[in-house]
């Protein structure tokens, strides 16, 4: 939970729940932050397993990981109810439609 008390990885992480999937140097003008200290904050959510990346000629493109996040608040937050149900964000992901 130390990863979100941090308001540029909060932003990095809603941006990317938004948009699906986002190159560095749009996160980079999105934040108004230089490619290094994004591409720091993306470390640690990679880490975390937070996020994961694809290469794509000159850019990595950030992605959310679902499972994980998922994972993460069921646990914490949202424990599964009597039915067993549990918070699913690929739910809340396919309902989204990307920024034009």
């Amino acid at each position: 939970f130390k990863l979100f008390s941090d308001e540029t990885r909060l932003k990095i992480l809603a941006y990317l729940f938004q948009a699906r999937e986002l190159h560095v140097r749009a996160l980079c003008e999105m934040l108004g932050q230089s490619q290094p200290a994004v591409s720091h904050h993306l470390g640690l959510l990679r880490a975390a397993g937070l996020v994961d990346a694809r290469r794509s000629g000159k850019h990595n493109y950030y992605h959310l990981q679902p499972r994980r996040l998922e994972e993460l608040f069921s646990r914490a937050i949202w424990p599964a109810d009597a039915s067993g149900r549990r918070l699913r964000f690929d739910d809340y992901l396919r309902g989204i439609t990307p920024p034009h």
